[in-house]
C-alpha cells in the first residue's frame, strides 16, 4: 500500500472516530452555542503547528501512541467520558500528523489545542461550575459587606439590600474556562512554545478563569443593586460576559509577556 493512499485511509478512519465523539448521547445536553467557540482549536492547531510537509514514508506508525492512543479511547467509550475520548482521539490524530506530515511545531504541547477543543470540561466536570458559582457568592458577600451593604447568603443566593440575586449556571463560568484554556494555550505557545515555563502558564489560566468570572459576579451585582435586576440580567448580563472573556484574554497576553520575559531573562544569565 502507497504512502498516499495509507495516509488517506487512516486519515478517514480518525475522521470516523471524531464523528463517533460527537454522537455521544451526552453531548446533546450541551447547547450548540456553547460549543462553537471550541471550533477555533481546529484553526489554532493548524495555524501554530506550521509549516506542513507531506511525507512519504513506508516505516510503520510510531505503536506507542497508537496503542496509548486506542486504549483510552475504548475506556472513553466504556466509561463514557468525553474527556478520554477527547485524549485518545488527540493522541491517534498526533501519531497520525507526526507520521505523515511531520512533528508539529511545539510537539506535544501543541496536542493540547486539539484536547481543548472538545467540551469535555462542561460534559465531565459540570460540578466545577458549582464551585465557581459557591465560591463567586462567597467572595460577592464578603466584598459587599466589606462596604457595609446589608448582603445575606444561602448558597448561591444572595439578598443584597434588600434585593434577591441568584447566582444560576449560566454565571457558572463552563462556558468561559474552555475559551480561556484554548485561547490561553494558543497564546502560551506562541510566546512560550517549546519551553517549561509553558507549563507553569498553563496552570495558571484555571485562576485566572475564576477570578474573571468571580469578578463579573461581583460587576453584575453592583450594577443590580444600582440599575436594577432588570438591565442587569439583560443587556448587561449578555455583554458583560464579552468584556470578561476580552479581559481574560488580554490578561492571557500580559501572563504570557511576563514569563517571557523571564524566559529571555533566564537565557541571557
Amino acid at each position: 500500500m502507497s504512502s498516499r493512499l495509507a495516509r488517506t485511509l487512516t486519515g478517514l478512519v480518525l475522521a470516523g472516530l471524531l464523528l463517533v465523539v460527537w454522537t455521544r448521547p451526552y453531548l446533546r445536553a450541551i447547547p450548540y452555542a456553547d460549543s462553537l467557540p471550541l471550533l477555533a482549536g481546529a484553526v489554532f492547531a493548524w495555524w501554530i503547528g506550521r509549516p506542513w510537509c507531506a511525507q512519504e514514508r513506508d516505516e510503520k506508525a510510531p505503536a506507542g501512541l497508537l496503542v496509548a492512543g486506542l486504549l483510552v479511547f475504548v475506556a472513553g467509550l466504556i466509561g463514557q467520558l468525553l474527556v478520554l475520548l477527547a485524549a485518545g482521539w488527540s493522541l491517534l490524530l498526533y501519531a497520525w500528523v507526526s507520521h505523515y506530515w511531520g512533528r508539529p511545531r511545539y510537539g506535544p504541547q501543541w496536542l493540547l489545542l486539539v484536547f481543548f477543543s472538545f467540551p469535555w470540561l462542561a460534559v465531565d466536570f459540570s460540578a466545577l461550575g458549582w464551585w465557581f458559582r459557591l465560591t463567586g457568592a462567597r467572595v460577592t458577600e464578603w466584598f459587599f459587606g466589606g462596604l457595609g451593604f446589608s448582603i445575606l447568603r444561602d448558597g448561591t443566593m444572595l439578598n443584597l439590600h434588600g434585593l434577591p440575586i441568584a447566582i444560576e449556571p449560566a454565571c457558572a463560568g463552563m462556558n468561559l474556562l474552555p475559551a480561556l484554556l484554548l485561547a490561553g494555550t494558543a497564546v502560551g505557545l506562541l510566546a512560550l512554545g517549546g519551553t517549561n515555563r509553558f507549563w507553569f502558564f498553563l496552570l495558571l489560566l484555571p485562576a485566572l478563569a475564576w477570578l474573571a468570572n468571580t469578578v463579573r459576579i461581583v460587576v453584575i451585582s453592583a450594577v443590580a443593586l444600582t440599575w436594577g435586576a432588570t438591565f442587569a440580567s439583560g443587556f448587561f448580563h449578555t455583554w458583560g460576559a464579552l468584556l470578561v472573556l476580552g479581559a481574560m484574554f488580554c490578561g492571557c497576553l500580559v501572563l504570557a509577556r511576563v514569563f517571557q520575559t523571564k524566559t529571555a531573562a533566564a537565557l541571557h544569565e
